[in-house]
């Protein structure tokens, strides 16, 4: 069926590129809006699942992705003093590929522009309307066929429509950095397990390491920027002193853990992306797999019919009950990181081994890694 249908994209971060691009290929065409002057990622780095990697893949970049990042070996579960508790290897449906957020954003966004997306920069939305109008700050309004409101915690898309049942920014957050650190041999994710505290060691390259140290918000020196090392040297005896030496002088930042639930995944030609859509405490590490898993399950859905209203229904109907599963899970794997009492410590330490890092269990015996695989979609 030969159709004409425009797209307007709120968001060119990873979930807002990525879906333009998927729409792209479907025939669509696509306006991304940045309210940013350039395209831009904050932050440090970010290890992407094997199911992010499956729809990076089914857009053409995946393998761009490896050759400027890192494909793991192995993560690691350890206690603050060094003990390793549980290890696995990455690979196949466990797989982690890292690479600085900069790095992954430019390569969307020129993959985006080259298969003729459109991406204004400093065009700042403020609102929808579900006939299907964005609005934009300078009073404009831009008909489409889909609006997509990928942009963010925050998102203007979600809160103008009154589609938020829950945003919260949680009692946990963390701070993270890149350093000059290397890495020899087998390249490991390791996350260390203090008492209200993790710290996690992400290879980038044989000679950096991304770094996330979480934690209670109320804890002030862990919350601290720039990043107070002897506190969390006294915390991570196991970890080289150096090393926290290194993170106090790196350009670092430090966030509160985002959730968000909303009422509806959409309403009427409006549909929700990304952290818009489901934003989750990272303890999993699998907030970028499910936006972009429910990303591309959206736009299969949108391809089988003409009518975008009901494709989106049919899509929060199948999408939603797996997402919710994963948030309910990385709440849980927080509690276990911060929010236990002091005597269940060790109780945690025997779990973990067993559990092999508390990874966390999807349906029918599935881990999550599998669970938002979309290849057979």
């Amino acid at each position: 069926m030969e159709r004409s249908r425009h797209a307007e994209v709120a968001g060119a971060g990873i979930c807002g590129l990525t879906t333009a691009m998927m729409l792209r290929m479907g025939g669509w065409t696509v306006t991304v809006h940045e309210q940013s002057p350039a395209v831009r990622e904050i932050g440090a780095g970010i290890a992407l699942h094997r199911a992010a990697m499956d729809v990076l893949d089914h857009v053409g970049v995946g393998s761009t992705i490896i050759e400027t990042g890192l494909d793991l070996d192995a993560s690691q579960a350890l206690l603050a003093d060094g003990e390793v508790l549980a290890s696995r290897p990455l690979a196949g449906v466990t797989q982690q590929v890292t690479i600085k957020r900069p790095d992954l954003i430019r390569l969307l966004a020129e993959n985006a522009a080259d298969m003729g997306a459109e991406i204004i920069t400093g065009s700042k939305v403020v609102g929808a309307e579900p006939s299907g109008v964005l609005v934009l700050e300078t009073g404009e309004r831009r008909p489409a066929d889909l609006l997509v409101g990928a942009d963010g915690f925050h998102s203007a898309v979600r809160e103008e429509i009154g589609l938020t049942a829950r945003k919260q920014l949680r009692s946990n957050g963390a701070s993270r950095a890149i350093v000059e650190w290397p890495n020899h041999r087998e390249m490991v994710l390791r996350e260390y397990w203090g008492a209200t505290n993790r710290v996690g060691l992400v290879p980038l390259s044989t000679e950096e390491t991304y770094v996330y140290m979480s934690g209670r918000e109320s804890q002030a020196y862990g919350t601290a920027i720039p990043i107070d090392a002897r506190y969390w040297y006294n915390l991570f005896p196991g970890i080289d002193e150096e090393l926290f030496r290194r993170l106090s002088q790196a350009e670092a930042r430090h966030d509160p853990y985002p959730y968000v639930r909303p009422e509806k995944w959409s309403m009427g030609r409006v549909a929700l992306a990304g952290d818009a859509l489901c934003a989750v405490p990272p303890t999993l590490g699998l907030g970028g797999s499910l936006g972009l898993r429910n990303a591309r399950l959206m736009v299969a859905e949108l391809e089988e019919t003409d009518d975008v209203t009901a494709a989106l229904e049919r899509w929060e109907e199948r999408a939603r009950p797996e997402t919710e599963r994963v948030q309910r899970w990385s709440l849980f794997r927080e509690r276990m990181s911060h929010n236990l009492p002091g005597p269940l410590s060790i109780l945690r330490a025997r779990i973990l081994t067993r559990s092999g890092g508390f990874r966390g269990w999807s349906r029918a015996g599935r881990g999550f890694d599998e669970a938002l695989l979309t290849a057979s979609r």
